[in-house]
This record gives structure tokens, sequence and C-alpha cells, in this order.
């Protein structure tokens, strides 16, 4: 019984290190969708970036500079890579530190 405990504690630790491996590896990320807009739609003149994403139940839109989209870019990539953010696989039914259950 105890070899068992001990066995599964070691199997636990590992996986515990391999899950803190995966979260230092992520890279810098933001949530949300980078569209261009126009001033004048029927025209396609005037084209600039907003950001839109969700905060605290809100929906938001940013003004993003046409000097930073190649960056907001890659920060969007970072957190939908495939098409959705992953935390590292967790032990079945387990929450993330700061995140609730449905989300």
């Amino acid at each position: 019984m105890a070899d068992n405990n001990h066995k599964r504690l070691t199997q636990i630790e590992k996986r515990i290190e391999k899950i803190k491996a995966e979260l230092i590896a992520l890279e810098p990320m933001r949530p949300g969708s980078l569209t261009r807009q126009y001033k004048d739609p029927q025209a396609r003149s005037g084209p600039y970036y907003q950001l839109s994403y969700t905060r605290d139940m809100k929906s938001r839109t940013d003004y993003i500079p046409r000097h930073c989209v190649r960056q907001v870019r890659r920060l969007i990539r970072n957190y939908h890579p495939g098409g959705h953010f992953k935390f590292p696989q967790l032990w079945p039914g387990q929450i993330p530190p700061g995140a609730t259950a449905g989300t």
C-alpha cells in the first residue's frame, strides 16, 4: 500500500514538473480578434485596426496603430494556437488557478 502511494506521488510530482515547464515555455499572449475597419467603408478608404475582446463580461474595442499590428497578431496567435488557447493538460476535473468552471 505504501509502495503504491509512493509511486502515485512520484507520478504526480513528475506531472507537476512537466506542467511547470509547459507554462514557462508560453510566450506573451492576449485574447481577442484584430480587424481592419474603414472610416469610409463604401469607398474602403481610411483603414485602421481594432482589437475586440471581452473582459469582466464586457465587450471592449481598442484602436491598434498600424505599426503595432504585426506584434498584436503574434500575441493573438500565441493565445489561439490552432484555434483555442489550451492550458497544459491537467488531471480530469481539475480547473487551472484563476479559471472558473465553464470557461
